[in-house]
């Protein structure tokens, strides 16, 4: 009896250590990588964790409540933060013509190639950082200069410089 309540304060005193927690966490990285490679490893672990979420939600009316409050609560924060990114990219206005309404105000993609998704869509699917992505490969035009550029009037060429030049019929001197 007196043995074990010694081994057992050891213990307590021991996984307090530094050294201990690190070979631990190093154990622990390691059995990790070994289960990783295990084919289906990580579709088992998903499967596991929505398994779990499912009863707990079922199970538990407040835990659900809870949960889907937190889940709404995170969208419309994320939604808060995406309209802002997009207003701040709209806030210079046209890049051609100087038009400052911003509910007049496109996205052009300079190149059409490397577009991965529409940015007035972004809003319900996309992260924070492929948003920023998308529009750093876009120039803030209004409409009407949008239609110039895609009807071939207004010609844009992104120099290597980084600087975008306009030319063509609509473009400003």
């Amino acid at each position: 009896m007196e043995t074990k309540r010694n081994r057992n304060a050891y213990m307590r005193e021991y996984a307090k250590r530094p050294e201990s927690r690190r070979k631990r966490a190093v154990y622990m990285r390691m059995y990790m990588r070994k289960r990783k490679l295990e084919p289906g490893y990580k579709e088992q672990l998903r499967k596991r964790c929505q398994d779990s979420l499912k009863r707990k939600l079922l199970s538990d009316p407040e835990f659900a409540k809870a949960y889907h409050e937190r889940i709404k609560r995170n969208r419309d924060i994320r939604r808060v933060r995406m309209r802002e990114i997009i207003a701040e990219f709209r806030s210079g206005g046209c890049k051609v013509c100087g038009e400052m309404c911003s509910f007049c105000l496109d996205a052009h993609h300079m190149d059409p190639k490397s577009k991965n998704f529409d940015i007035s869509n972004a809003q319900r699917y996309m992260s924070l950082e492929s948003l920023k992505k998308e529009i750093g490969k876009c120039v803030c035009l209004c409409r009407n200069c949008h239609a110039k550029v895609h009807a071939g009037l207004l010609v844009i060429e992104k120099m290597c410089s980084g600087i975008t030049r306009f030319s063509g019929a609509g473009a400003m001197k």
